[in-house]
Parts: C-alpha cells; sequence; structure tokens
C-alpha cells in the first residue's frame, strides 16, 4: 500500500470555556500547512473561523462534560458527575464511532485537549496520542466527589483514559497531572496580537479619551450586572462580546468580529474570571487583569498565582463585581507595577515540532 505523503493530525477539543479551543487552534495553525488538521469538539465554529487562519475540517462533536456551569460565575459540582456518568453510558458506542472515523480518515495522530475519551479512542485504534493541559478532569472533580462518594468511578475512570496518552506537553499553571505516565513541559501556548493597539481602537471606533476595559467571561453571560450603574462610569468604555446591554457606554462587539487577543492588547485592562486562555493572553500582552472568583475549579489558585508572577492583577470580590462598583478596582489597574518576571510564550511552535516528530516516526 502506498503511503500517503502528508499526516491527519486530529484534535478532540473540550468545549469548556474557550482557552482550550483557542491553544489547540495556536498549535493546530504552527503545524506545517501540507498537514490536514480536523477538530472535533462542541466549541462553537466561529471561533475556529476567526482563529484558525489555515485549512482545517471542523466536525461539531460533543465528547466532553468539563464543569457545568449555571452562569459565568457558578459552578455545579453534583450535576457535572451525574452528566459525565451519564456519559460514560455512552462511551463504548461513541468509542467504536470515532475509532470507524479515525481509521476511515487515515488520521495519524489525536491531540486532545483535553476530552478523556480521546485517548481511549486513540488506544483504540493504535494511533499515538498527545495531550496538551494545565490542568486534568479527574483533578478538578476530586473536590465534587469528596461530596459525592459514590462518584469516585468517575475519577478512577477518567485516570484510566489518561493514562492511555502517549505524551503530555504539560503547560505552565499546572496542577495534579500525574495520571499521565509521559510528561514533557513546554512554555505557554497563546496566539500573538497583530496590529497596532492606537489604530485598531480607532478602527474599532472607540473614544481616545476614555479608557477602554474588555468584560472577558468566556461563553457565559453577565445577566446579574447592573447595567444603569455601569453606565454611570463616563470616563470607561466597556467591550461586552454576548449581546448589546442597556448601557451607552457598553459597546457589543460581536463573537469572532476579531481575534480576542487584538481586543485585550488594546484594551487598558480586562475585568475577567481566571480561565487559561485569557490569563495567557493578559500575559502575553501585559494587559493589566481586574479578577473575581470562579468557584470551585482548582486551577484558579495556580493562574492567579501565574498572573501575580508573570502578569498585572487586581482581584475584585464577586459581590462588588456583581454590584457593579467598580470604580475603585479599575483606577487602582492604571497604577499596577510591571510584571516581576518574564515567561517564554512560544509553546504553540514547540508543540506543534513535538507533534511532527511522533508523526513522522
Amino acid at each position: 500500500m502506498k503511503k500517503k505523503s502528508h499526516p491527519t493530525i486530529l484534535f478532540y477539543v473540550s468545549g469548556h470555556g474557550f482557552g482550550h479551543s483557542t491553544r489547540a487552534i495556536e498549535v493546530a495553525r504552527r503545524l506545517p500547512e501540507e498537514v490536514r488538521v480536523i477538530f472535533k469538539t462542541s466549541a462553537p465554529l466561529w471561533l475556529y473561523e476567526c482563529y484558525c487562519d489555515r485549512p482545517f475540517e471542523f466536525h461539531a462533536v460533543d465528547l466532553d462534560v468539563g464543569v457545568v456551569q449555571e452562569d459565568s460565575l457558578t459552578l455545579n459540582g453534583a450535576r457535572t458527575l451525574e452528566a459525565y456518568a451519564e456519559l460514560a453510558e455512552r462511551s463504548p458506542s461513541l468509542i467504536e464511532q470515532e475509532s470507524r472515523f479515525v481509521q476511515s480518515e487515515d488520521v495519524n495522530l489525536i491531540v486532545g485537549d483535553i476530552p478523556p475519551i480521546a485517548f481511549e479512542i486513540a488506544h483504540h485504534c493504535g494511533v499515538p496520542s498527545v495531550c496538551t493541559a494545565n490542568f486534568s478532569w479527574d483533578w478538578i472533580y476530586g473536590p465534587y466527589v469528596k461530596r459525592r462518594p459514590e462518584y469516585a468511578w468517575v475519577v478512577e475512570r477518567i485516570k484510566a483514559a489518561y493514562s492511555k496518552c502517549d505524551l503530555l506537553l504539560r503547560l505552565p499553571f499546572f496542577g495534579d497531572l500525574s495520571a499521565f505516565p509521559r510528561v514533557e513541559d513546554i512554555p505557554l501556548v497563546v496566539r500573538s496580537p497583530q496590529g497596532d493597539p492606537a489604530t485598531l481602537r480607532r478602527q474599532m471606533g472607540f473614544d481616545p479619551e476614555r479608557r477602554l476595559a474588555v468584560l472577558s467571561f468566556g461563553g457565559f453571560d453577565l445577566e446579574r450586572i447592573p447595567w444603569d450603574r455601569v453606565e454611570k462610569m463616563t470616563g470607561y468604555q466597556f467591550v461586552y462580546f454576548r449581546y448589546a446591554v442597556p448601557a451607552k457606554n457598553v459597546i457589543h462587539v460581536t463573537n469572532g468580529r476579531v481575534p480576542h487577543v487584538n481586543m485585550v492588547q488594546m484594551a487598558d485592562l480586562v475585568m475577567t474570571k481566571p480561565g487559561y486562555g485569557i490569563c495567557a493572553e493578559c500575559i502575553r500582552t501585559q494587559t493589566p487583569m481586574v479578577y473575581t472568583d470562579r468557584g470551585e475549579f482548582l486551577e484558579y489558585e495556580f493562574l492567579v498565582e501565574g498572573m501575580e508572577r508573570f502578569g498585572r492583577a487586581e482581584y475584585i470580590p464577586q459581590e462588588e463585581l456583581l454590584a457593579g462598583r467598580w470604580e475603585s478596582w479599575l483606577e487602582r489597574t492604571a497604577d499596577l507595577p510591571a510584571a516581576r518576571e518574564s515567561m517564554r510564550t512560544d509553546g504553540g511552535q514547540v508543540a506543534a515540532k513535538r507533534i511532527m516528530e511522533m508523526c513522522r516516526r
């Protein structure tokens, strides 16, 4: 049988938040142009169309639970475990279904970020697999299982799936990833912004006389914010991506209009909950971050520590955020000192090179 000249790489990506997708995209866009790239995820297509400036194929598939959220700041650990148990019941048929796809499309390597089932599929097909992650779901679910010990099998099952991964490319700000048998550390994976910030602000029509703050809370809404109070902060313009809100100084920018990292670069500050994607972008651009709590999610403390070392960050209590009492915290960002330390942000190139080395074996 004639060997094909160019490899096919399949990415299975968690749809929980946008950080998994943005770093998977950054790795993919660093692969050689001739590589066939396929994404399978429950994340929205617009995110890939906006960020992935290379040929790719996209399949909307839900193969991961992540953490069930009631809104942008409220997690539901009990429902998360129940949802994973439901997924586990369907896993055998899903593995068979995806294995047929892997074989029919002659996939050479599977990258997972970070659905456990990705590595079961790869193992079932005899295809090498790579994970890019700074945390794993078995670690995140640990506190939830303490309250619901009848779901301890969920953590063990996830660990068993991750143990089938051939190589973990471990990202900065990592937690317990002991389920993976082989680990290599890589730098931060993050997209570099494009264009001059002042020019971009002018093109977007932002007022140069007012400070620009990006409200970035992933794919979730801020229903509880009193926008009438926000409107009184006339020295600021705020960017919100989800929908238009009743405040003259809150500008609705449609998701996918420009890469998010470009918005972060042109902003004077970002208001957010810490997630890998937004922290990586703020570190890359050195844009100040005003952050709040994000519920029971173990990654939080590692990201906060990373921002305090490598970025510029100010904490706002969640009750103050939800009450719209932002002024004093926003003003403090103007005086935040430079980051204490710097770090490499070329993890996308490093990961892509390592993936291609595995493909060529």
